[in-house]
This record gives structure tokens, C-alpha cells and sequence, in this order.
């Protein structure tokens, strides 16, 4: 089978936003079971210590950053993308045969690949130390 642009612009939007998913999905249940630690209470997990505190609002608040990120990211997406909408739409009014393309220097765009890569790092150390916190207390 032959590999085309197109498919491998297809795999990638695939993959892109999988990633984006599961990063929505991890750090939601590391923010969740975060808070579960913090509030206490008699639905809190039974454990020989308690986690300490200040790792689990370490992990809860590089779950958010994770999630902002991803928020951060799509706006610069959407800010990319209407850029080139309005320069098409000067393009056909003018009457130009050239067509508008993505600025790669842009802050825009260089901010959008940062935040891709921001909330993949902030959701994989928030889970870590999530991990690390849950491990210490059972132990």
C-alpha cells in the first residue's frame, strides 16, 4: 500500500488527538483521586499514612496545568486558523493567485507545538508523583 501526504496528515491528526484525549482523561482521574486524598473523610482511601499533602497538591496542580495546556494549545489552534481564514478571505477578494499559508514563525504557532508538549510533560509528572505519593503512604 502506498503512503501519501495525506494519510500520514490523516495518522497524525489521528494521533494528535488521542493524545489529547487520554492527557484530558489522566489528568482528570489524577486531579480526582488527588482530591479524593485531600478531603478525607470516610470516603477516603484506607491507607497506613496519610500522602503527604504538599505532593498531592503538587500533583493536583500539575493536572490543571496539564488541562490548561491543552486549553492554551486549541486556542492558539483556533487563533492559527482564523489568521488563514481571513487572509483566503483577502485572497479572494483581491483576486490573488497565491494562497495563504500557516506562519511557522508565528508566536502563535510556536506557542501551539509548546503547549502540545507542555501538557504531556505536566500530565506525566503529575502522575508520577501521584504514584510516588500513593506508594509512600501504603508502605
Amino acid at each position: 500500500m502506498a503512503i501519501t501526504v495525506e494519510t500520514v496528515i490523516d495518522d497524525l491528526n489521528f494521533a494528535t488527538t488521542q493524545i489529547s484525549e487520554q492527557t484530558r482523561t489522566i489528568s482528570i482521574g489524577v486531579l480526582a483521586i488527588a482530591w479524593l486524598f485531600l478531603s478525607g473523610g470516610k470516603d477516603a482511601p484506607a491507607v497506613k499514612v496519610a500522602p503527604d499533602v504538599f505532593v498531592l497538591l503538587s500533583a493536583g496542580a500539575l493536572a490543571i496545568a496539564s488541562l490548561l495546556a491543552d486549553y492554551f494549545q486549541y486556542l492558539c489552534a483556533f487563533v492559527l486558523s482564523k489568521q488563514v481564514l481571513n487572509a483566503f478571505e483577502e485572497v479572494n477578494l483581491l483576486c490573488v493567485e497565491e494562497k495563504p499559508q500557516y506562519n511557522y514563525d508565528s508566536p502563535f504557532f510556536i506557542a501551539r507545538q509548546l503547549f502540545f508538549w507542555l501538557k504531556q510533560a505536566a500530565c506525566l509528572l503529575a502522575t508520577a508523583i501521584l504514584i510516588y505519593a500513593i506508594v509512600n503512604a501504603l508502605l
